[in-house]
Parts: C-alpha cells; structure tokens; sequence
C-alpha cells in the first residue's frame, strides 16, 4: 500500500471516527505516515469544518486501521453511546 493509499483509506475511517464519537465534520489538511522501521502509524491534522481555529489530529495503525490517539480542542466532549 502506497502512502498516499494509507491516507486516502485513514482519512475516511477519520472522518466517521469524528463524526460518529463527536458528533463534528472535520476536514483534514495534512498527514505523516511514519516509516514502518520507526511505528506503523498514520497521523492526521485537520480541523473542524466552519470551526478553523478548533485544531483535531488522529492517529491509526496503518496495519489494520484502528484508531491509537486523537487530540481535541478542550470543549469537544464524546457523545455517550445510547
């Protein structure tokens, strides 16, 4: 899998990730896949859309695509589950 094919498919798991457990649309603007030598992770910076100022980033195991880590303004809170 190329890099560009890890961000395309973390970008799409990042993006329901954010929307389904924050209830926010984010949009992300930049990435780093680490080498695999180092860590298999993919990270990725963006924001919340119409909320530029409100800074996101997320975190996957490119391996298998799970979520390791997202970082979220303070005031973002978790939708409980239901």
């Amino acid at each position: 899998m190329t890099n560009k094919q890890i961000v395309e498919k973390a970008t799409t798991i990042g993006e329901k990730y954010f929307k389904d457990n924050y209830g926010v649309e984010v949009e992300f603007v930049d990435s780093q896949v680490m080498a695999s030598y180092v860590t298999t992770r993919v990270v990725l910076y963006g924001h919340i859309i119409s909320r530029e100022e409100d800074k996101v980033d997320i975190s996957l195991d490119y391996r298998n695509f799970e979520v390791t880590g997202t970082s979220t303004p303070l005031d973002l809170k978790k939708i409980n589950d239901e």
